[in-house]
């Protein structure tokens, strides 16, 4: 049994080097690889692209839309959603994965975690206070605070065409 990635972006390694975690964008879905085993399997996504405004769900039951980039930090993997213009969080003890900062617009807006607008974020980054994030489509570095919820841009930010 062979798995295929399609457009695989962003990666993030175990604390331990023994799984890999793929956003496999095209996919629709993040993957992980086992190192150790040298298996391939399906964290979360169902293959199809989930329509606008979806709310995630349970593993491979919920569809994803584009992801880009992943970040492991501590029991959670943020997956930059490049599709609906958000950031997701995956609980790694429920297996659910839901939308975790952006409203689903596409702009640049500071604000709370449900009320900023971003625009097809991709790298995430932390520093385990923040999670930073490149909001490719308005040219800006922003934030998410992880103590206060609040997105906020650190640099740049040019006009978002949508």
């Amino acid at each position: 049994n062979q798995s295929v990635f399609n457009n695989p972006q962003g990666m993030a390694l175990s604390r331990n080097g023994d799984l890999l975690y793929v956003a496999d964008t095209n996919n629709h879905a993040i993957r992980v690889l086992d190192l150790q085993k040298k298996t391939v399997s399906t964290l979360a996504g169902t293959g199809k692209q989930a329509a606008w405004r979806s709310t995630g769900g349970v593993g491979t039951q919920a569809a994803l839309s584009s992801p880009w980039d992943v970040l492991l930090l501590n029991n959670s993997l943020y997956i930059a959603m490049a599709g609906p213009h958000q950031i997701w969080k995956f609980d790694m003890e429920s297996r659910r994965v839901a939308p975790w900062a952006g409203s689903g617009y596409e702009a640049r807006t500071d604000g709370s975690l449900q009320s900023a607008a971003l625009a097809q974020p991709s790298g995430l980054a932390t520093d385990g206070t923040q999670i930073f994030f490149a909001d490719s489509e308005s040219s800006s570095v922003r934030s998410a605070s992880l103590r206060n919820l609040q997105v906020k841009t650190l640099a740049g930010g040019g006009n978002v065409s949508t």
